[in-house]
Formats: C-alpha cells, structure tokens, sequence
C-alpha cells in the first residue's frame, strides 16, 4: 500500500493512505510531502497525485526596475 506522510509547521501527520492524502492535501496546500519512493520531502503543490486538487497558482509577472538616471 502506498502511504504518504506530510510535514507542517514543524509537525508530521502519521502515515496516510491516498483519499485521506488527498483531503489533507486540499485542508494544508503549503505542506511538504513524502513517501517511501521519494529522496527527500517536497511541496505537495509540485507532487503530481496532488497538483490537481490544488488551486492554481499565479504566476506573478516580473517588475522591471530601470537604473537610476545619472546626473551629467
């Protein structure tokens, strides 16, 4: 069975199966998540079995910032 456990705050959840992921994922979309496949935690918005059931997220466009004009 593959379980996942997720990381918030500082505090982890026992291990979870997936429907019961999948509504902690939708409760706590700025957790970390990992399972035994995985080398490392990782943001449960960039996990595939959770992206969709997240909202999306903006993508903030870049402000460009001239240099200062310079006296002659």
């Amino acid at each position: 069975m593959n379980t996942w456990i997720f990381s918030k705050n500082g505090q982890v959840t026992e291990p979870l199966d997936l429907a019961s992921a999948k509504k902690y994922v939708v409760e706590n979309n700025d957790a970390y998540g990992w399972q035994a496949s995985y080398t490392q935690w990782l943001p449960v918005n960039s996990i595939n079995e959770f992206s969709a059931l997240l909202p999306e997220r903006k993508v903030l466009s870049l402000i460009h910032i001239s240099e200062p004009t310079r006296p002659l």
